[in-house]
């Protein structure tokens, strides 16, 4: 079937072997089919060399899970990278790092920041605990999947101590209990409301991976109380950007 219009493609017509009685139409077909095409995504082409640069928004970027390796080859699959691709980006979806093209080699440099999800929890009963052993404090429990780096835990609650409190973070890396963050223990025999607790931990060099994050108490000797009906304890768990 001949090119009949700009939104034909057809390679195979006209035939080595055959008459062209519509040569002219074929030529204009073909700069029209191009110039459709050029339109989806460039400068439209003109007189004096005008036309074919890249519109706004229009250039696409590596996507995929680059865990293993980052891309090697323009997107032909076939063309290995030369210093004519230097700038290109890439975008891995696991880790949320964008990567550019510094080097041929192929080299691709990190650029900006990735990261940086936050995650809270709240709990909003009143809550009481008499175990001389640690105890997870109800609520107080977080699941987060991390790219890896740093996390800072923070903890605030209204706290009514009688006996001797003890409060920390704790985590954990699948089955693997980690060791205790911030362990602080307090002696007080408060009447109520108790007093207001914050503390914070940052945990370093972390290595990407799920991760349980909790807030645990006892008392050794009485009753630790806390109210969240007047005040909501919250956990926070925010991984800061890497």
């Amino acid at each position: 079937m001949a090119n009949a219009s700009n939104d034909d493609w057809n390679e195979s017509y006209p035939a080595d072997a055959e008459y062209v009685g519509a040569g002219n139409e074929e030529i204009m077909f073909l700069r029209g089919a191009l110039r459709t095409r050029l339109l989806k995504e460039h400068v439209a082409p003109a007189a004096a060399g005008v036309g074919g640069e890249h519109l706004a928004g229009s250039a696409m970027v590596f996507i995929d899970d680059y865990t293993a390796a980052l891309p090697t080859l323009r997107p032909d699959g076939i063309t290995a990278f030369t210093a004519d691709d230097l700038g290109r980006v890439a975008y891995d979806t696991v880790s949320g790092k964008f990567y550019v093209l510094t080097a041929d080699t192929p080299t691709w440099t990190q650029i900006g920041k990735a990261g940086g999800q936050i995650a809270q929890v709240e709990g909003i009963t009143d809550i009481t605990n008499t175990s001389a052993d640690w105890a997870d404090m109800t609520d107080m429990t977080q699941t987060i999947t991390t790219t890896g780096g740093d996390i800072v835990l923070t903890f605030t609650g209204t706290i009514r101590v009688v006996g001797a409190l003890g409060i920390r973070f704790t985590s954990k890396i699948g089955l693997a209990d980690a060791l205790p963050y911030c362990t602080q223990v307090r002696k007080s025999d408060q009447t109520e409301p108790g007093d207001t607790l914050s503390m914070s931990y940052l945990i370093t060099g972390l290595v990407a991976g799920e991760y349980t994050f909790k807030v645990q108490w006892k008392d050794t000797s009485g009753t630790v109380y806390q109210y969240g009906t007047q005040c909501p304890r919250v956990f926070i768990v925010e991984e800061k950007p890497v």
